[in-house]
């Protein structure tokens, strides 16, 4: 195992790693659903729909 380390430690510390591709695909959704809903509150608006 390359990324072990072995040794004595005198802190503890936290380690946190993104994985940014695994969050992708999540936050493109939210942002086209956000642009579809936003996009159907103005048509509404403009037909005198009820919003």
């Amino acid at each position: 195992m390359p990324d072990v380390a072995i040794g004595k430690a005198y802190r503890s510390a936290t380690f946190l790693r993104v994985e940014w591709m695994w969050l992708s695909l999540p936050v493109t959704v939210w942002v086209l659903s956000l642009i579809v809903w936003l996009g159907t509150i103005w048509k509404s608006g403009k037909v005198g729909a009820p919003l």
